[in-house]
């Protein structure tokens, strides 16, 4: 089909509503259906879609357009790669141009080559007696593997190369893709002898990989660096299989690793995801804001799991979300704690998590005072007055320090310079 005639047809088989829903929790209004508008940070839904003009509008940014716009924008694409996207998912064939082919061959033969990896780590994993018990030691179901489309990279240090080089990807692109490393004597795979965890993108159109090593292989988890497709600090495993529990259930489990996310999956609770070994970023926050903005973030109870959740409640606070946090029982993780005890007592964990002043006044050494001038510097950085004022009750109440002063002080502290506030309490947050 040529460009000229696309556009119609792509709007003709791809819902705008159904697509958008994938981003962002959309509701019926009237005609329309609004939602959190996904470019600009609001408490109030603005962004609404109408589904028989097949385009949207945020009444508070301005931005609008249709389905193209929106993929345009909201994943950093350029138009012929949204059409490109888009066209794939209407099952329509482009006839491009070559100046347009130009512009779009080299992402997509990353896109391409990093897919071709992610079947033959499959297929690795079906011919790997070791990978297999592996995976059963650690507890996962066949429909978990099949699920994360788990693989195999076997040792040795060619292996990914040959195969991609056969099918027709030059060094250059397998390189560019993060599948292959440069080294002295030429380019060798970048994974080798790991369980293999595609990362996706919350379309489910795999960017990257993570890989666990077997044994005491260093390091034990080893990610995908970063490309024209992959984004660590904005990039959540588990997002695409999670997106529709989020929205339901309108709260999403932030958990620690994949097997973590894995795990929950397995013993039903699918709305978890993880960062990506890395602390909790705004690019994380943004990629959730559009389905939720309430989480139960999963921290382990001992220090550094503590100083871990600290600061990870400056950042939800500074982005309105309305978190809780679990510490798990000493030496637990998600994974570990579900396999031992099964899902209702870790659902009562869930139910049992502590709202954010609650936990700052559970782990704190200090005294009453000094507590509670922590949690106000948490506060501050609140930006909706109403959740603001929530936990300044909430405050108040638990530490039986008057309101009236826990209010002046907050007015007081939100007058300091920043630098003034993180050594308020003698340390950084």
């Amino acid at each position: 089909m040529k460009p000229d005639t696309v556009l119609e047809d792509i709007k003709s088989r791809v819902d705008i509503v159904d697509f958008i829903s994938g981003y962002v929790q959309l509701k019926k209004a009237g005609q329309n259906w609004k939602g959190l508008c996904p470019f600009h940070s609001e408490k109030t839904p603005s962004f609404t879609v109408n589904q028989a003009k097949q385009i949207f509008h945020c009444f508070g940014c301005g931005t609008g357009g249709d389905i193209i716009t929106f993929v345009s924008k909201h994943d950093n694409l350029s138009f012929h790669e949204s059409v490109n996207l888009l066209a794939k998912r209407a099952g329509i064939t482009i006839t491009y141009k070559k100046t347009d082919k130009k512009t779009l061959e080299k992402n997509e033969q990353i896109r391409n080559a990093v897919q071709e990896a992610m079947n033959y780590f499959i297929k690795c994993l079906g011919n790997s007696v070791d990978a297999k018990n592996y995976i059963r030691q650690r507890g996962l179901s066949n429909d978990s593997v099949s699920l994360f489309r788990l693989g195999y990279a076997p040792a040795g240090w060619h292996n990914l190369l040959k195969h991609l080089r056969h099918a027709g990807y030059t060094d250059a692109i397998i390189q560019e893709a993060g599948l292959a490393v440069a080294g002295e004597r030429g380019p060798y795979d970048m994974f080798r002898e790991r369980l293999m965890f595609p990362i996706t993108g919350i379309s489910g159109n795999v960017t990257a990989f993570g890989g666990r090593a077997f044994g005491t292989a260093m390091p034990k988890y080893l990610n995908s660096p970063e490309t024209a497709l992959f984004k660590k600090s904005e990039t959540l495993f588990g997002l695409h299989e999670a997106k529709e529990e989020i929205v339901k259930n309108d709260l999403v489990l932030i958990v620690e690793g994949y097997m973590d996310v894995i795990i929950c999956h397995q013993y039903g609770f699918r709305h978890a995801v993880a960062p990506l070994g890395t602390s909790l970023t705004a690019g994380h926050i943004n990629r959730l804001r559009t389905l939720t903005k309430k989480a139960v973030i999963v921290f382990d109870a001992d220090q550094a799991g503590i100083a871990a959740a600290k600061r990870a409640l400056k950042l939800i606070c500074q982005n309105d979300f309305k978190a809780r946090i679990l510490l798990l029982p000493d030496k637990e993780d998600p994974d570990s704690y579900l396999r031992k005890n099964g899902s209702p007592p870790f659902s009562s964990l869930i139910t049992q998590s502590k709202s954010m002043i609650d936990f700052l006044l559970t782990v704190s050494k200090n005294g009453k005072i000094d507590t509670a001038r922590e949690a106000l510097t948490i506060i501050a950085e609140v930006k909706d007055l109403l959740l603001a004022d929530e936990m300044l009750v909430e405050l108040s109440d638990k530490t039986g320090i008057l309101e009236a002063t826990i209010r002046q002080e907050l007015k007081t502290l939100r007058k300091r310079p920043e630098s003034t506030k993180q050594v308020l309490t003698g340390k950084k947050l």
